[in-house]
């Protein structure tokens, strides 16, 4: 129970369990395109970087609980989704950076760096559940109630210079049915969100529980990434970067299904056609091995 990257179809979704809601960081790029679903995928030669995006799973404690980051680099923008969990609460901030050299294509790099964007903080009900939400762009403020809870108070903090909108459903916030699984994903109801301009340089940033400026948030999430990595030298030494790796990787594979609950395969969309998780034998085994050898996966 607890926030944590439950939800399989997009690694900048922050689940609450048992309730079933979600927070997630949206990316649009100048076209108005939605990057909605951010996974790590296999690229074929010849695939384009901006058809799926480049995803790199950082560090990811156990469950969540302390710290998790992923960076994309998507369609000209380079960003980092990161989170920490304070009294029970979440905080998620989003970075955007300069676009690394080799990331564009020859003779697109002066235009790639200066792409412009927006970052959509979007609310969910995951997973079926039944509920209400509401985006008040005035107060910047999201309430998500599942039914049978007490409501989540979110609240974003956004750069001055970057005021929020509310987000009306679109075409690309209408109500979607997953090919595998024929159920509502999390853009489900067309609820729309929170949306600011996103330049190089800005962030943004979610509490949820109380209202923390952008700052506060910033202090929290860093010094949390601090406190997470420290963790891995003062056990592992040399071999912090081979643990960090290990920890990440099945971390970032631990998801929640309403069918079995918590699942870790071997890639987060292993998820076939409504039948659940396809889990083989060997890959399994090696993966339970690895969880029951550290006590802070349990």
């Amino acid at each position: 129970e607890g926030w944590g990257t439950w939800y399989r179809d997009d690694m900048t979704t922050h689940a609450l369990l048992p309730q079933g809601v979600g927070l997630s960081m949206h990316l649009v790029n100048a076209s108005g395109v939605v990057l909605d679903k951010v996974q790590v995928h296999a690229k074929a030669p010849g695939d384009s970087l901006d058809a799926f995006g480049e995803v790199r799973a950082g560090p990811h404690s156990w469950q969540g609980s302390t710290y998790t980051e992923v960076n994309v680099v998507w369609s000209g923008v380079n960003f980092t989704v990161s989170s920490a969990v304070l009294d029970s609460n979440l905080l998620l901030l989003a970075c955007r950076h300069a676009l690394p050299a080799a990331s564009s294509e020859p003779g697109r790099a002066s235009a790639l760096r200066t792409e412009s964007a927006r970052l959509v903080v979007t609310p969910a009900l995951l997973w079926s559940r039944t509920g209400n939400v509401s985006v008040m762009a005035d107060t910047s403020k999201i309430v998500l109630t599942s039914a049978g809870f007490p409501s989540v108070h979110a609240f974003v903090a956004a750069p001055v210079s970057s005021p929020l909108t509310g987000a009306r459903p679109k075409d690309w916030w209408e109500s979607r049915m997953s090919e595998e699984q024929g159920v509502p994903t999390l853009l489900e109801e067309g609820l729309g969100g929170l949306v600011t301009r996103f330049q190089v340089g800005d962030c943004v940033g979610v509490s949820t529980g109380s209202r923390l400026q952008l700052g506060e948030i910033k202090d929290t999430v860093r010094s949390a990434q601090r406190t997470e990595v420290a963790r891995y030298r003062q056990q592992y030494a040399d071999l912090a970067e081979v643990y960090e790796g290990v920890q990440s990787v099945l971390a970032w594979l631990t998801v929640y299904t309403p069918e079995v609950g918590l699942v870790t395969p071997v890639t987060r969309d292993w998820d076939f056609f409504g039948a659940g998780y396809m889990l083989f034998n060997w890959d399994t085994f090696f993966t339970a091995y690895m969880l029951g050898l550290d006590r802070g996966s349990k």
